[in-house]
């Protein structure tokens, strides 16, 4: 299993009070905001129950989903509909820089 499921899974817990405030105002974006930020969870997990080229697909899965939230935030900053949490980017920052690693 990756260590960084759980710092994936904490970037969801910290990311629902800015979903919460985002969806008062921009339902899709907050949608996709937390759709792509539990994708990362969910396909982490499921590339850890697979062996070879099916763990490394579920992995770079993971990684897209990652990068995804990374432009969610930066898009629900740019519309002024919400502050990123702070510390979500060292987070994002680890989880991406791992999953590139194991997607090589």
């Amino acid at each position: 299993m990756l260590k960084i499921t759980p710092v994936a899974i904490e970037v969801v817990r910290m990311l629902q009070p800015m979903i919460r405030e985002v969806a008062l105002r921009d339902g899709n974006l907050a949608r996709q905001l937390d759709r792509a930020s539990t994708s990362v969870v969910a396909n982490t997990c499921e590339g850890n129950a697979h062996r070879g080229g099916g763990r490394r697909h579920k992995y770079e899965i993971a990684l897209g989903e990652a990068r995804e939230t990374v432009g969610w935030l930066a898009i629900a900053e740019a519309k002024g509909l919400a502050s990123r949490p702070d510390g979500i980017d060292p987070m994002l920052d680890h989880v991406i820089g791992v999953l590139v690693k194991v997607t090589r």
